[in-house]
């Protein structure tokens, strides 16, 4: 395993990697609460954000990873607003030794994505997101694609990334991408997405537990309550390992994709009906000496 790891990061220098999804800013505000001013609007003493931080989020994140690895070569392809988080965003990935020609400034209908989140006392609070509503238009969408595949063929990989609720990369773009995949079928094409995981073909798809709960359960949340769980899935109930395996063979079968599944950490997966007459008896880790069989 070491000598394999050596190797890939020995590649890594000599690769031009492109990202394009979801680029945001992930903000951290940690706030005093008894030391502000009363509002003379309001009458309300005002939170006091004692420090900020910014920093890449989304698929910026992994443009700041893949830096730090020191890839070869980085594109960003995305769209950000006309605000102070783009300006931010493109400054920052600029610094990284990023080319930045591929993000696209909309400015209206569209805010740069920002997961604000405010800390009090040393915890998180509820969290603020900005560009929920955002709504790409055909305008920014055809020279997203246009820029994109005028830069492809001088890439080596091309990581699509999504993680927003309403992502930049959706149902008539997916299309086009196919399209690309096809025809640059001597490039790596890796789709890291929360969503619509299956409608991608010919790329390696990285997809985490939670993710495959709610395409094929329907729930909103790895951990809504546990009781749920319990109903559809105590006596599917596996070793994380393998259920990894068997649902990478599914996802695989019907994108003609190889499929990695990542944050697998409960050992109840839910997992397709079609998976299910796969699912041999297995010792329980919680419950020793238990067998477990799938659903009937």
């Amino acid at each position: 395993m070491e000598e394999l790891t050596g190797k890939i990061f020995a590649r890594l220098p000599k690769l031009h990697i492109g990202v394009l999804g979801d680029f945001a800013v992930d903000a951290y505000w940690m706030l005093e609460d008894s030391v502000g001013e009363i509002s003379v609007e309001t009458g309300k003493r005002a939170m006091v954000v004692r420090s900020q931080r910014y920093s890449p989020g989304g698929a910026g994140n992994i443009m700041t990873n893949l830096a730090a690895l020191g890839a070869g070569g980085l594109e960003a392809f995305g769209v950000v607003g006309e605000d102070v988080f783009g300006k931010l965003l493109i400054e920052t990935l600029d610094k990284l030794g990023v080319t930045t020609g591929g993000m696209l400034i909309q400015s209206e209908n569209w805010d740069t994505p920002v997961w604000a989140k405010p800390h009090l006392e040393g915890e998180e609070q509820r969290r603020l997101d900005f560009g929920f509503h955002n709504r790409i238009a055909e305008a920014t969408r055809k020279k997203l694609f246009e820029t994109l595949a005028a830069r492809l063929p001088g890439l080596d990989v091309l990581i699509i990334n999504q993680q927003l609720p309403n992502p930049l990369v959706t149902g008539k773009l997916i299309e086009r991408l196919n399209k690309l995949t096809a025809e640059f079928n001597n490039k790596i094409f890796v789709v890291d997405c929360r969503d619509n995981i299956d409608l991608y073909r010919n790329a390696v798809l990285k997809i985490d537990q939670s993710s495959l709960i709610r395409r094929y359960r329907g729930v909103e949340s790895l951990y809504p309550d546990e009781r749920v769980f319990d109903r559809w899935c105590l006596r599917a109930a596996s070793a994380a390992v393998w259920c990894m395996k068997a649902a990478s063979a599914w996802i695989s079968r019907r994108c003609l994709s190889p499929a990695r599944l990542t944050r697998w950490e409960l050992e109840i997966p839910c997992l397709p009906r079609s998976l299910w007459p796969w699912l041999p008896a297995q010792k329980s880790k919680k419950r020793p000496g238990s067998a477990i069989t799938p659903p009937r």
